[in-house]
């Protein structure tokens, strides 16, 4: 019997394990692939310093979004003929990859424990199945940003959370929301007059919210980086 070549196309996925809970389930969408070889146009940065220094000699420098396809050995254990075997990575919010291209050239990624409030601000604990991963962006002296990525179970509605994150917001005192619908699919800042130099954006992605706050010296890595992830929702 002849052997039968595949072609194995590479690809990322975002898609996310979910909690089990009650209410309505949120439809996750497929994957587009882009062609290979894309590239997105992002601003210059002079990373020599321990902070990120604003170049404005190319505007129109583009940074190529290099393949990062990873596929994992299978081991003794693992049989790629199983039905259930699944050599993909899940829960993938951010790669290390996506924050260098971005202009955090320096910077790693750490996970900090989730204190219950997005931005210290905005309580979400007693939101029904909805979970919340919290990622430091820095380097070995400076921290750039904060990355709050909100997930949820096949129950919950992530426009109903997003709505109340809005809500929640406004009612903080000495802040306000301003709605920009600037970035993925919708998206507001949280203006802090006691924080008056420290921006806070949440934007709606395909099936996930995230949250950034970081110096508004950073705006245009942010910027960058919410490109990069747009581009693979």
């Amino acid at each position: 019997m002849g052997a039968t070549d595949v072609n194995l196309e590479d690809f990322q996925t975002s898609r996310l394990g979910f909690d089990l809970g009650t209410n309505v389930y949120t439809e996750t969408k497929p994957q587009e692939e882009e062609p290979t070889g894309t590239k997105i146009p992002v601003e210059s940065f002079d990373t020599t310093s321990s902070s990120v220094n604003l170049v404005s000699e190319d505007p129109e420098e583009i940074i190529p979004i290099a393949d990062t396809t990873e596929i994992e050995p299978v081991s003794g254990s693992s049989d790629f003929e199983d039905s259930a075997f699944d050599s993909f990575p899940k829960n993938i919010f951010l790669r290390d990859e996506q924050v260098k291209s971005a202009g955090f050239v320096s910077a790693y990624m750490e996970i900090e424990k989730y204190d219950g409030s997005l931005y210290k601000t905005i309580y979400t604990d007693d939101l029904y199945n909805v979970s919340v991963e919290k990622i430091v962006i820095k380097s070995a002296d400076v921290m750039f940003a904060k990355v709050y990525v909100l997930t949820f179970g096949p129950k919950s509605r992530l426009e109903d959370v997003y709505q109340v994150l809005k809500t929640r917001g406004s009612e903080g005192l000495d802040v306000e929301i301003n709605e920009t619908n600037e970035y993925g699919d919708g998206s507001f800042y949280m203006n802090d007059t006691k924080r008056p130099g420290t921006a806070f954006l949440t934007v709606k992605l395909g099936n996930l919210i995230y949250g950034f706050s970081y110096p508004k010296e950073y705006h245009p890595q942010v910027k960058n980086l919410i490109k990069l992830l747009e581009w693979e929702k």
